[in-house]
């Protein structure tokens, strides 16, 4: 778990909720093309907490001649390290505003993801605090239930009713397990909401973890690297610099040496070709338009197409990952639950009905 991290301050890092806020502020006040410290300086002033605080320390740096890449550079502590390669990346084309939505975008998408697995992991805790519930109600009232009769009939305990009683008696120590795991899980899906989860790789994040979410993950990146790509080469940026300043906004280091080293060989006069193919970096896809575009001198319109078609199949995958992950959270849990309650009720019974059933077979 990543500690929570301060500034110089003192003051916490934003949450991915208030980065998007903050983000979609800047770009409508740069594409607005109003002065950024004194509305920044304004608006953070009525906004409370950390969103607020951080709007005001930008306006102080941009009011003492900063730009808006050096005062986010200087607060890293608060953003996440991709932010400043976007925000340099899109003065360098000329479009800043494109640039923040686009990350805006996959942000937002980042948070809604995040909503969307916590609202579905509700369930399934509420399914497993009942189940531990009904374990304790049976180690406690059921199960010496189950020894009283064993004794009665001076029938010798069977093994699960060994276990349970063995169970009932060091409940002090493995009663509270389950409750504490749970509790401490919940703090920390809240806390892994800041914006740390964009401060490294995207898809290294907690969503990462997920091998659906880690594909949306990988196809959001890529849609905003090729976006950003196109946005650079459309504005006549060469394309040895737009590649590298591209690779930089994905916040991936496998992203930006792969691209990196394709970068150095078409400025060594090598094969664009030859280098997508060995960069597996870029998807095959990507790689073909990126080839294809060159050649035909539609390079910004192919990226653009790229670019909308990956961000289209990252926005169908997070649909239908919303609907079938609960279900599919629910079942699992549900079915594991139920079976682990059988098997606990039933085998001590069915223990007791056989040794009935040998005692009465016996003449």
């Amino acid at each position: 778990m990543e500690e929570q991290r301060h500034d110089s301050t003192g003051s916490p890092a934003i949450s991915l909720d208030q980065f998007v806020a903050l983000n979609d502020e800047l770009a409508a006040l740069v594409r607005a093309r109003v002065p950024l410290e004194r509305t920044l300086s304004e608006v953070g002033r009525d906004v409370p907490g950390t969103l607020g605080e951080t709007m005001r320390l930008l306006a102080s740096r941009m009011s003492r001649g900063e730009t808006l890449a050096q005062a986010i550079a200087a607060e890293r502590e608060r953003f996440p390290g991709i932010y400043h390669a976007v925000v340099a990346a899109g003065l360098k084309a000329g479009r800043l505003p494109a640039a923040l939505e686009g990350l805006a975008g996959f942000s937002r998408q980042c948070a809604d993801l995040r909503h969307a697995v916590g609202a579905a992991l509700v369930y399934p805790a509420i399914l497993v605090t009942l189940a531990w519930s009904l374990l304790l109600v049976f180690v406690f009232f059921v199960a010496p239930q189950f020894v009283r009769t064993y004794d009665l009939f001076r029938f010798p305990p069977s093994s699960a009713l060994e276990i349970f009683t063995a169970m009932r008696d060091s409940v002090i120590y493995w009663g509270p397990v389950v409750p504490v795991l749970l509790a401490l899980a919940g703090w920390w899906w809240v806390r892994s909401g800041r914006v740390d989860v964009l401060r490294s790789a995207w898809t290294q994040g907690p969503l990462g973890w997920f091998p659906a979410l880690r594909r949306i993950l990988l196809h959001a990146q890529t849609a905003n690297f090729a976006e950003l790509l196109g946005l650079l080469v459309e504005n006549q940026v060469p394309l040895p610099e737009s590649l590298r300043l591209a690779a930089e906004t994905t916040g991936s280091s496998h992203m930006a040496e792969g691209v990196g080293r394709l970068a150095a060989a078409v400025e060594g006069g090598g094969s664009l070709a030859e280098g997508l193919r060995r960069t597996p970096a870029i998807p095959p896809f990507l790689c073909w338009l990126i080839g294809s575009g060159v050649e035909a001198g539609v390079l910004a319109k192919s990226l653009r197409h790229a670019a909308a078609t990956y961000r289209e199949t990252a926005r169908y995958q997070s649909q239908l990952l919303k609907v079938l992950l609960p279900v599919v959270l629910v079942l699992a849990v549900g079915a594991t639950v139920t079976a682990g309650y059988a098997l606990t009720l039933f085998v001590p019974l069915t223990s007791l009905l056989f040794e009935l059933a040998l005692d009465v077979s016996i003449p």
